[in-house]
């Protein structure tokens, strides 16, 4: 059932290059999808959209993005979405304020992340492996020039003020260390509180004291099985591909315009063409009515998905291969027909899988505790003897309800760094592992 916030609520993340600041907006953005209706905005897809991702560092055109994003915000309230999710480094603190005056137009909540890292060599290491990616734009700030350009520009948000002068309300969220503080200068009431909580509990990973206890009679070296979620953890996924194809029959069109008209009123439509109780017309129809495009072009809407799904990370596919010498390997995806298909374009990597399952085939998807069950049925595995891993906080505590070990899945790094800890190692003298993700 769909959770009403009294008000709309604004998330705006900021943060410097390579904070986990990305990552973490889509974690809150697929997590809130289940239950309310959310808008993402990115400055990333409005650069792309303006034709700027070539020159990060004009002061002028960083200047267009946020002027534009703000625009796009506010259209977006008017649109009454429950849920704002804004994706820039906000670095300035002009910036920032030109998303806190639209309190002064609507009933609106506004919230604020900070994504840190304070190990200055953590950050490094994390634009070294943003340059291996690099042909995502995700990761295209990947030089320490960037970084600093960004940083020594900055104005500290511990001194901004709303409109009023009174102090927003930050959650700080160190990434590295995976822990959190909130800021706030007044008493935060129930409906507050309560998105407060959703914010950290989508953040937060859980961590591996809070996992579920093994059980007496399963002990470390018996897990049996590796789950894994497929879109966001096996294969990054590029909205902008997408929407770059679909550009062909609707020119202009952004990547977050095409992603939100996807999930819009997700469970009234996608959550029901994913677990197949609607059929592609039916949820295609819907799709071009939310961009404006012929719905005799729904074929090739449906056509272009297949571009979303980008080749499995060389760390993710070397983790694969030394962990089916000693586990049973699956997936466990909210997927759909197109989504389907297009794992059989990487078939090399999906062979060492002994089965794939998919939510518009069981009928069951996640976070729902029916699509695990089904899974563990279907196995003969009990939960005990499972690991599971997703992107989705929501995703991987429904797991740990049915008995699995669930991991939150950040990076290829942090997951490998995970596994080491979980299971027994692949070949006797640890080699395997020493040289996985370097």
């Amino acid at each position: 059932m769909k959770n009403e916030p009294n008000r709309q609520a604004l998330i705006m993340f900021t943060g410097y290059p390579s904070t986990g600041k990305t990552t973490s907006t889509q974690r809150l953005y697929y997590q809130f999808l289940n239950n309310y209706t959310v808008s993402l905005l990115s400055t990333l897809s409005v650069r792309e959209t303006l034709g700027l991702m070539d020159d990060l560092h004009s002061e002028e055109k960083r200047q267009k993005v946020y002027d534009t994003i703000a625009t796009l915000a506010e259209k977006k309230i008017g649109e009454r979405s429950d849920f704002i999710i804004l994706d820039g480094n906000f670095n300035r603190r002009h910036r920032r304020e030109a998303i806190y005056r639209l309190r002064e137009k609507y009933p609106l909540d506004i919230y604020v992340v900070e994504c840190v890292v304070n190990d200055m060599e953590s950050i490094q290491k994390r634009l070294s492996q943003r340059k291996k990616r690099a042909g995502n734009p995700q990761h295209k700030a990947y030089r320490m020039e960037t970084f600093n350009l960004i940083k020594q520009s900055a104005d500290p948000i511990s001194e901004d003020r709303l409109p009023g002068g009174t102090k927003p309300l930050i959650i700080q969220y160190d990434t590295e260390n995976q822990s959190w503080k909130l800021e706030s200068t007044s008493p935060l009431d129930g409906k507050r509180l309560q998105v407060v909580e959703q914010i950290i509990e989508a953040l937060h990973p859980p961590m591996a004291e809070n996992r579920p206890a093994v059980s007496s009679d399963v002990s470390k070296d018996q897990i049996k099985a590796v789950i894994f979620d497929i879109g966001g953890v096996i294969q990054p996924l590029r909205w902008e591909l997408v929407t770059k194809r679909v550009g062909k029959v609707k020119p202009g069109l952004s990547m977050d315009e095409f992603r939100n008209a996807f999930y819009f009123e997700k469970e009234k439509h996608f959550g029901l063409y994913e677990t197949g109780q609607i059929n592609a017309i039916e949820f295609w129809t819907m799709v071009a009515s939310q961009i404006g495009v012929p719905i005799g072009e729904i074929g090739y809407l449906s056509e272009c998905l297949s571009s979303l799904y980008s080749d499995v990370d060389e760390d993710i596919k070397d983790l694969i291969v030394q962990l089916k010498k000693g586990y049973r390997l699956y997936t466990l995806s909210n997927s759909c027909l197109e989504l389907e298909r297009t794992t059989g374009r990487y078939s090399n990597h999906y062979k060492h899988f002994d089965k794939l399952y998919f939510s518009h085939r069981i009928g069951w998807k996640k976070p729902g505790q029916e699509a695990f069950l089904w899974v563990l049925r279907d196995t003969g595995l009990r939960g005990e003897e499972c690991i599971f891993i997703d992107d989705v906080s929501a995703n991987v505590m429904a797991a740990q309800s049915v008995g699995m070990i669930g991991i939150l899945y950040v990076s290829p790094e942090k997951l490998i760094e995970e596994m080491k800890d979980l299971l027994i190692y692949a070949d006797n003298d640890h080699s395997t592992w020493r040289n996985l993700g370097q």
